[in-house]
C-alpha cells in the first residue's frame, strides 16, 4: 500500500515539473526552468546538451529552438515558438569548432559551451520582445565610441547599467542590466575577451 502511494507521489511530482515545451522542465530545487536537448546524430559522445537555467518557461523554450537551429538538428520536431525571429536566425558554429571533430573532448566541450551561450543570448532577447523577464541583460547597438564608467572599477566589479563599451574599435553596445566586466561580458556579447579594452574614468 505504501509502495503504491510512493509511486503516485512520484508521478505527481514529475507532472508538476514537466513542461508543454520540448526540452524544458522545472527544477524545484533551483526554482527555475531548465533547458536541455538531445542530438540524435551524435554517436560517439554524450547526446545531451545542457542549455542552462532560465527565469521563465518560455525563455527556456526559446533557448531550445536556438540550440537546435545552431546544431542543425534533423529530428522532426516543431519549434517551441515559430516566429520570424527564429526563421531569420543564422547563428552557426565557427569553423574551428567543426562537428567532424566532435569526438575530441576539448572540441565537444567548446561546442556545447558555445551553443549554450548563444542559446541564452537568443532566448533572453526573444523573451524581452515578448515582455517576459530575462536571464541575461539585453544588449543593443548604440552610436558611441568610448566606455566611461560612472565610478572607477576593476574587472571584478559590476558595470552600472547604461554604460557604453567599444569593441574592436567599431562595435558598440549598451548594457540594460548589471553584469561583471571581462569574461562574463565577452560570453554574453559573443566576442573574444582580447578584442576589447575597458577604460576606467
Amino acid at each position: 500500500m505504501q509502495q503504491g502511494s510512493t509511486t503516485t507521489t512520484r508521478r505527481s511530482r514529475n507532472k508538476e515539473c514537466s513542461s508543454k515545451y520540448y526540452g524544458v522542465r522545472f527544477r524545484p530545487d533551483l526554482n527555475k526552468w531548465v533547458a536541455e536537448i538531445r542530438v540524435a546524430e551524435w554517436k560517439s559522445v554524450d547526446k545531451k546538451v545542457w542549455l542552462g537555467t532560465y527565469i521563465s518557461e518560455q525563455e527556456a523554450a526559446c533557448a531550445v529552438d536556438a540550440a537546435r537551429k545552431i546544431l542543425k538538428c534533423t529530428k522532426k520536431k516543431k519549434p517551441n515558438f515559430t516566429c520570424d525571429r527564429l526563421e531569420a536566425y543564422t547563428e552557426s558554429l565557427p569553423p574551428e569548432l567543426s562537428l567532424d571533430n566532435i569526438s575530441d573532448i576539448t572540441i565537444f566541450k567548446a561546442i556545447t559551451e558555445f551553443v549554450k551561450c548563444k542559446a541564452k543570448q537568443y532566448a533572453s532577447e526573444t523573451a524581452s520582445r515578448m515582455g517576459l523577464p530575462t536571464t541575461l541583460p539585453i544588449v543593443k547597438e548604440i552610436q558611441r565610441t568610448t566606455f566611461t564608467p560612472r565610478v572607477p572599477m576593476s574587472n571584478s566589479q559590476p558595470a552600472p547599467a547604461g554604460d557604453e563599451l567599444t569593441t574592436s574599435g567599431t562595435t558598440v553596445i549598451q548594457l540594460a542590466g548589471s553584469v561583471n566586466i571581462g569574461e562574463s561580458l565577452a560570453k554574453i556579447v559573443g566576442v573574444n575577451r582580447e578584442s576589447f579594452t575597458i577604460q576606467s574614468a
